[in-house]
C-alpha cells in the first residue's frame, strides 16, 4: 500500500494562504512603523513649542531687565571720607613748569568699589589720610618743558604742546635732577596715594572731573589712538588737567596689592 499523499491543487491552497498572511504581516508592520513616525513627530512638534514658548519667556525677562535699568539713575562711585576742602592758597607759579596747585591735606577712600567698571582686582578699597599738604602741577610736562631742560626729545608723538612719552621712571629722576640744578627749585613725583588724592579732586566721580570720559581725557574711544595736547580737556575740581587720560604718569613709589587696612601717609609697598 501506499503513504499519505497530498494533491498539487492542496499544495497550492497552503502557498497562497501562507502567502496572504506574509503579505498582512507585512502590511501590520508597515502600519505600526506608520505609527511610531507619527508619534516621534508629535513629540518633536511638542518639543518645538515648548522650547518656542521658553525662548519668548527669557526674551521678555530680558526686554524687562533693561527697561528698568534705563529707568534707574547710574550708580555713582562712593564719595570720599570726608571730602577734602577747596585750596586754601593761590597757584604757585614754577619757573618752568607754569602753574602749581596746592592739594590740601585730607582723608580719603584709595582704591575702587567691586563692581565699578574697568576695576582691577588689587584695588581693594581702604582708607588713606594725607596729614600735609603739597604742590603739584596743573598739568602733564610737556614736551617742550622736557626738551628746555634735558636738550633732547624722546617722545613718539610730537608736539612742544603734547605731553612727554618714552621715559623711564630713571629718565624722570635725572629731569628732577636737572630742574634742580638749573632753577634751585626741588621737585619730585607724588607718591600713588597723592596722585589719587589730587586726581579725585574732592569729588565723587568715577573719572578725573567727570562720570562722562570724553569730559576729562583723551582715551582709546577718542584720542584716534595719538596723545594730543595738554589742558584740552576739562580740570578736576583741583584744577588739574590730564589726570584720565592721554598718557600714563609715574609715581614715586613702585607697584604693590592694597592693603585693606587704613593708612596715613603712605610711601608705597616696601
Amino acid at each position: 500500500s501506499s503513504g499519505p499523499w497530498k494533491s498539487g491543487s492542496d499544495m497550492d491552497a497552503k502557498a497562497k494562504q501562507q502567502a496572504v498572511e506574509r503579505q498582512r504581516e507585512m502590511q501590520r508592520k508597515d502600519a505600526q512603523k506608520v505609527q511610531e513616525i507619527l508619534h516621534v513627530e508629535e513629540r518633536l512638534k511638542i518639543e518645538v513649542q515648548r522650547r518656542e514658548v521658553a525662548e519668548k519667556r527669557a526674551q521678555e525677562a530680558e526686554r524687562k531687565l533693561i527697561e528698568q535699568s534705563r529707568s534707574q539713575p547710574p550708580p555713582k562711585s562712593p564719595p570720599s571720607l570726608p571730602p577734602p576742602k577747596p585750596a586754601p592758597q593761590p597757584d604757585y607759579q614754577s619757573r618752568l613748569f607754569g602753574t602749581m596747585k596746592w592739594i590740601p591735606p585730607g582723608t580719603f577712600l584709595m582704591g575702587s568699589p567691586v563692581g565699578e567698571v574697568g576695576r582691577w582686582d588689587w584695588e581693594t578699597q581702604h582708607q588713606v589720610s594725607l596729614t600735609k599738604g603739597f604742590w603739584m602741577m596743573d598739568h602733564p610736562v610737556t614736551q617742550g618743558e622736557w626738551e628746555s631742560v634735558m636738550g633732547s626729545n624722546p617722545s613718539y608723538f610730537k608736539g612742544s604742546l603734547h605731553p612727554v612719552e618714552q621715559v623711564s621712571w630713571e629718565d624722570i629722576q635725572g629731569f628732577l635732577r636737572k630742574v634742580k640744578e638749573k632753577t634751585g627749585e626741588e621737585y619730585q613725583l607724588p607718591t600713588e596715594a597723592q596722585w589719587e588724592y589730587a586726581a579725585r579732586g574732592g569729588q565723587s566721580y568715577l573719572y578725573a572731573g567727570s562720570n562722562n570720559p570724553d569730559e576729562v581725557g583723551w582715551h582709546a574711544g577718542n584720542s584716534a589712538g595719538q596723545t594730543h595736547p595738554v589742558k584740552q580737556k576739562k580740570a578736576n575740581g583741583y584744577g588739574l588737567y590730564d589726570m584720565s587720560g592721554n598718557v600714563w604718569e609715574w609715581c614715586q613709589d613702585w607697584y604693590g596689592d592694597y592693603s585693606p587696612a587704613a593708612a596715613v601717609d603712605p610711601a608705597g609697598p616696601s
